[in-house]
């Protein structure tokens, strides 16, 4: 059922199950599913190391996950590799 999902409606359908949150599914999607873009910006070490690579000060002004998306924009299509 899932395999032949979307990424956006993996994750919608796993975060409706209580317990399960988007880092659940991001991991999922990465490992079990072997999905290529996926860019798990809830992931601490994530965060740094793009903070880090990026030249961004971590801290309380750490980058939103749409500013994120956009700094990885070069990455894609193959954004799980990348992280």
């Amino acid at each position: 059922m899932l395999l032949g999902m979307s990424d956006e409606n993996v994750s919608r359908t796993l975060v409706s199950i209580r317990g399960i949150g988007q880092w659940t599914c991001d991991m999922f999607l990465m490992f079990h599913l072997k999905r290529p873009n996926i860019l798990p910006t809830g992931d601490l070490a994530v965060r740094k190391a793009m903070c880090h690579h990026f030249k961004v000060p971590f801290g309380k002004k750490t980058p939103t996950h749409e500013q994120m998306v956009e700094m990885a924009q070069a990455w894609e299509p193959y954004r799980s590799v990348a992280t």
